[in-house]
C-alpha cells in the first residue's frame, strides 16, 4: 500500500471513526501518541514506531519557529482544519545567501526517548515559502529540509508516513548540542478523543 493510497482511505474516515467509537482505542492511541517538542500533538492512528504510520499532527495555537528538520521516510500529508506555513531549505556551499547552522542526529534511544547529538556545522539555505490553506495536500521524501508552523490555528493535518529509509533524521539549530536526551510529554486518551472529533468535524465541513 503507497504513501498515498493510506491517506486516501483515512481520508473517507473509517480509522478516525474507530477511535471516536471505542475507548479502549483511544487508549491504546494514547499509549504510542505525545506532544512532539516542537509544540504540536502527533497522533499515531495506525502503525508503531519503525513502521509505516497513519497519524493526526494538531497544533492548538500559535508556537514558535520549529526547528529545520528532515525525515527519515516519505509522507504525504492533507490539511483538515486552520493552515500551515512551511519554509524549505537546501544544504549549500558557503555564502550563497545561507546561514551557518549546525546539523543534528536525531533518533529513537528508547520507549519515549530520542537523543540529539552529533552536530556538524553546515551552510543552510532558505530555497521556498509555501502557505498550506485547508484541503491542501504536500509531500517529501528524506531528501526535504523543511520546517512547519502554524499560520491559522486550530491546525490539524492527516499524515501517512511511509517506513524508514534510514536509521535516523536530522535537526538544524544555530547552537550546537553536544548530547541531548528529548523526551516528549504524554498525551491522554481524553485529549485524543477530543482531537480526533474536532478533526472528523473539520473534515466532514470540507
Amino acid at each position: 500500500m503507497t504513501v498515498n493510497s493510506v491517506v486516501d482511505e483515512v481520508g473517507q474516515g473509517a480509522q478516525i471513526d474507530a477511535v471516536l467509537q471505542s475507548r479502549s482505542t483511544r487508549e491504546a492511541v494514547a499509549e504510542r501518541s505525545y506532544w512532539h517538542p516542537n509544540g504540536f500533538l502527533k497522533i499515531v492512528l495506525d502503525g508503531r514506531s519503525g513502521q509505516s504510520q497513519v497519524r493526526l499532527h494538531v497544533w492548538p495555537s500559535p508556537v514558535r519557529d520549529d526547528d529545520p528538520h528532515d525525515h527519515a521516510w516519505r509522507y504525504r500529508s492533507q490539511v483538515l482544519a486552520g493552515a500551515l506555513l512551511e519554509v524549505r531549505y537546501d544544504e549549500v556551499g558557503p555564502g550563497l545567501g545561507a546561514e551557518l547552522m549546525w546539523r543534528h542526529t536525531y533518533r529513537r534511544s528508547g520507549p519515549g526517548r530520542f537523543q540529539l547529538d552529533a552536530p556538524v556545522l553546515v551552510n543552510l539555505r532558505e530555497i521556498e515559502r509555501r502557505v498550506y490553506l485547508t484541503s491542501m495536500a504536500s509531500h517529501g521524501d528524506a531528501t526535504r529540509i523543511h520546517r512547519f508552523t502554524p499560520a491559522i490555528t486550530p491546525a490539524v493535518t492527516l499524515l501517512a508516513v511511509g517506513p524508514p529509509q534510514q536509521a535516523h533524521s536530522s535537526v538544524y539549530r544555530r547552537e550546537a548540542v553536544a548530547d541531548q536526551v528529548v523526551s516528549p510529554r504524554p498525551t491522554t486518551a481524553g485529549e485524543v478523543g477530543s482531537w480526533v472529533e474536532f478533526a472528523r468535524a473539520a473534515q466532514c465541513s470540507t
